[in-house]
């Protein structure tokens, strides 16, 4: 039998560690949360999806719709984790809040493109979110970790507000100032979390030819003062 979840989030309890981890998302722009701290097990999920069984509809603000969910603990599961995340981004930014999640599954044939172009360009985001990325599987460079340069993303704030329409075209988003040694791979096991600030320069890794595959799910947290027109 299929259920279908809808499921409204609202703010939860803090939790020992979630200043901990706001702290270090505050001062350099990520902070990766070891599997042991996370509430749920990425296993059962992984298994739904990878049988097609598991899918997101809508982006309504606040709301995450789960369709054909054949267990009610994937949806148990993906609440723990949402909640966890929005407790630590609170202590960054009391006002936070949902604004959608998806399933990315990653091969070497679905992030094939130019190294020369965004993502995989050391950037900042147009839109500043506050993001959480719960691994499914072990990440490592050969299946495309995250890179990061680690610093205050309040430092680049005022270059976010001064992007006008073109700055894709012209680049003004890419650090090309940054060597690539400063970027940091972002690689943990299965069940970790990496919460970060898309102010943070950061950009795409490549998955390598053959069996390789990132799985993840991805939570986006808006800011309303954030947000430019």
């Amino acid at each position: 039998m299929d259920y279908v979840v809808v499921m409204v989030f609202n703010k939860r309890g803090s939790m020992p560690e979630v200043d901990h981890y706001g702290k270090q998302v505050s001062e350099q722009g990520f902070t990766v949360v070891p599997r042991e701290s996370v509430p749920a097990d990425p296993l059962s999920l992984l298994r739904l999806v990878e049988a097609g069984q598991v899918r997101f509809d809508g982006q309504r603000p606040g709301v995450l719709e789960i369709s054909k969910v054949k267990t009610l603990g994937a949806s148990d599961a993906l609440l723990a984790v949402h909640g966890f995340a929005l407790d630590v981004f609170r202590t960054i930014e009391p006002t936070a809040q949902f604004s959608k999640a998806w399933i990315q599954t990653s091969t070497a044939e679905t992030v094939a493109g130019s190294v020369n172009t965004v993502p995989f360009l050391p950037h900042l985001d147009y839109q500043r979110y506050l993001k959480a990325m719960w691994y499914l599987v072990d990440i490592s460079e050969s299946n495309g970790a995250m890179r990061v340069a680690g610093e205050r993303p309040e430092g680049n704030e005022l270059r976010r507000q001064a992007l006008t329409p073109g700055y894709k075209e012209r680049g003004d988003n890419v650090f090309t100032h940054r060597p690539d040694s400063d970027f940091v791979p972002i690689e943990a096991p299965a069940g970790s979390l990496l919460c970060f600030d898309t102010n943070v320069p950061h950009h795409a890794g490549r998955v390598i030819e053959g069996e390789a595959k990132r799985v993840v799910v991805r939570f986006d947290f808006a800011v309303e003062r954030w947000f430019l027109g």
